[in-house]
């Protein structure tokens, strides 16, 4: 099954009810999203956006956030092995150093790397009441790091009464418990709602010795009244994982015919990761058209690498004649020692931010307005020798304005960073939408920026405190269209961004302190894409319905002065889905196509693949729940991440006990 963009959004959010009522489009007119920090009608949107509700991730019984994403326009991934292991998104055929990551309002990008590093491949996807993704830029109202998007996660809350408890088991030894508590209780003078959840995973991988353990506390406690709302969330993932050792070439191919892997068990080479998220809010209505909120978070982060030195790790297979590896020269199917790493490596990285941000609120009928403040100090060390710190404050604005009853809704939005490594950044964002009957045009222009990591900057061997930011610009232009009274609709958005100084290693700056004297981190490459969503759906009736999306992505890369095409980004992706609801059983099927994609070194291209999983839910009872999943169903061979071997068929069974 498929979620989509804006105008067809994730036909679980509309009800059977709403369905059998044939009021799919009223229902989507109801749909707000809340990213965009003023509240707004997905039907008025200027951008295309992606809502993914809890029930969606419920109804097909994901285990892994990846694969949530995955059905979503314009996202793909390189996920090396089994689930919970190195996970790498792109978004618009940029990396994850251009999307923002923002989890209950904090943002989860790390001061030293820029990005979220492997957080969304480890998140569990049943601690997650909403996901909204918001393609393009949104500088004006989130700064650094959003030139492809926005990813807003919202933890479980207590808006609605539930206990329940699951245990799941399935391929490569996965066992998974998880406990939720989620209730709210009228007081005199308002309503109180708590939230807790609860979760556990052992699993193993596609190796020997490789595994994967999360344990993840998540909770809420709102008091909501009349005039004032005040909360805090609290969000803790503590996941590690041990992969097997890789070996493949790292010179540039001329051929895939030339390109080899071993990918050897190691039992002593595993990462632990670690994310503590803690904010409170206060939210004040001063009037029917006034509000303001203030919400202080603070974010702690820890990544410890360890690979023991352990000599011999096995025996691996020459793959062709004149086959040579570390010195010597082999014949095909002679037999080559695989030996460890010479000396242990044990890292830790630590990362903390302090953010606060205020926002007043303006709301009529036709005008939204909105002024926000905001400070940011984020730190990083690594084995506890701090590598600087990343401080800016900002002040920006949104507003939106319906142009009484013409169908014409313009949107505007700038922003004003001053950081104090390097200076200040001016952002902004114009955009509009224009609704005739049941078919509307939609577009915008939008700038944004990446701002330098604490590596590029600090890093001891290779940062350079002349670094800046790279700039981005990003035209996108859609149309949108209801079709059968309602019980179908479908979205065609282009888009084109251009990136300039774009921050790469400079091979070419003196460096008395790199191995061979030159290296450092500096501006003055390109990026562009451009490219085509399409998506739609279709409900054929009260039990069945159909959706499909389509992303075309071209990403290049101008390095040395010439174009070059971006690696691991394929051209083509597609998702074809499918939902049934037989008196309460809820089937799901979903095929999933990616192209070809270049490997990391930009000269070999990974096979394209089709993909088909299926799901199922069914009431055992009142209370009582089966459910499962089956990723890869015909085991079709798979290279993602060229050289890591794949799970294959892969399947997971659960049973969850629930008191409403």
């Amino acid at each position: 099954m498929n979620f989509n963009t804006s105008y067809t959004l994730p036909l679980f959010l509309l009800s059977q009810a709403a369905l059998a009522d044939n009021t799919a489009l009223d229902a989507q007119n109801l749909v707000t999203v809340t990213a965009t920090k003023l509240t707004k009608s997905i039907t008025q949107m200027t951008q295309s956006v992606t809502i993914i509700d809890e029930s969606d991730i419920e109804e097909q019984a994901f285990n892994d956030f990846t694969e949530v994403l995955r059905q979503v326009p314009g996202i793909e991934f390189k996920q090396a092995g089994a689930p919970g292991q190195f996970s790498y998104i792109k978004l618009r055929g940029f990396s994850a150093g251009n999307i923002l990551f923002v989890l209950d309002g904090v943002i989860m990008n790390q001061g030293s790397t820029g990005d979220a590093r492997h957080f969304m491949g480890q998140i569990d996807p049943n601690s997650i009441e909403r996901v909204e993704v918001l393609r393009g830029p949104q500088a004006a109202l989130y700064g650094a790091n959003s030139t492809a998007g926005v990813i807003a996660i919202t933890t479980k809350s207590g808006k609605q009464r539930n206990i329940s408890m699951a245990v799941e088991t399935g391929s490569l030894d996965w066992n998974k418990a998880r406990v939720s508590i989620r209730y709210n209780h009228q007081l005199p003078g308002g309503e109180l709602q708590y939230a807790l959840n609860w979760s556990k995973t052992d699993s193993g991988g596609v190796h020997k010795h490789e595994f994967f353990k999360d344990h993840t506390i998540q909770g809420k406690l709102d008091y909501l009244t009349a005039d004032i709302d005040i909360g805090i969330n609290y969000f803790r993932s503590d996941n590690k994982f041990s992969y097997a050792e890789l070996d493949e070439p790292y010179a540039a191919l001329n051929s895939k015919s030339e390109y080899w892997s071993f990918q050897t068990p190691d039992p002593h080479q595993d990462l632990r990761s670690v994310n503590d998220v803690v904010s409170a809010y206060l939210t004040q209505r001063i009037n029917d058209q006034w509000q303001h909120k203030l919400r202080l978070s603070k974010t702690d982060t820890l990544y410890h690498s360890v690979d023991l030195a352990d000599g011999f790790l096995g025996n691996q297979l020459a793959p062709f004649n004149n086959f040579s590896f570390e010195g010597t020269t082999y014949n095909a199917g002679d037999v080559i020692a695989i030996n460890d790493r010479s000396s242990s490596r044990n890292t830790m990285s630590t990362g903390e931010s302090l953010q606060a941000n205020y926002e007043l609120i303006y709301a009529m009928a036709e005008l939204q307005l909105l002024v926000g403040a905001e400070y940011f100090d984020a730190s990083a060390k690594t084995d506890r020798v701090k590598q600087g710190d990343a401080k800016h404050h900002s002040l920006y604005s949104s507003a939106e304005y319906t142009v009484g009853d013409s169908g014409l809704v313009l949107a505007m939005g700038l922003r004003a960073d001053e950081h104090e490594a390097w200076g200040s950044q001016l952002s902004g964002s114009i955009g509009a939408s224009y609704t005739v009957g049941k078919q509307s045009v939609f577009g915008n222009i939008s700038s944004s920026f990446r701002a330098p990591t604490l590596s590029h900057l600090h890093n001891s061997k290779y940062g350079n405190e002349g670094v800046t930011p790279e700039e981005g610009e990003t035209i996108e232009l859609g149309f949108r269209q209801t079709l059968l009274q309602g019980d179908a609709n479908w979205e065609l958005t282009l888009w084109k961004s251009e990136l300039d100084d774009v921050i790469f290693f400079d091979s070419s700056i003196v460096n008395p302190l790199s191995y061979n004297g030159f290296g450092k981190y500096n501006n003055g490459e390109k990026q562009r894409t451009q490219g085509v969503e399409l998506s739609g759906v279709v409900f054929v009736n009260d039990r069945l319905s159909l959706s499909a999306n389509y992303t075309y992505t071209d990403s290049w890369i101008k390095k040395n002065g010439e174009w070059a095409r971006t690696v691991q980004i394929a051209h083509n992706k597609a998702n074809l889905g499918l939902r049934y609801d037989l008196e309460g059983l809820v089937l799901n099927a979903n095929l999933y196509y990616v192209g070809p994609r270049l490997r990391w070194k930009g000269d070999v291209e990974m096979d394209a693949y089709t993909r088909a999983d299926i799901s199922a839910r069914y009431p055992i009872s009142d209370n009582l729940h089966a459910y499962g999943r089956i990723e890869n169903l015909f085991d079709e061979e798979i290279e993602e991440g060229l050289g890591y071997e794949q799970p294959g068929r892969y399947g997971v069974l659960g049973l969850e006990y629930s008191l409403n």
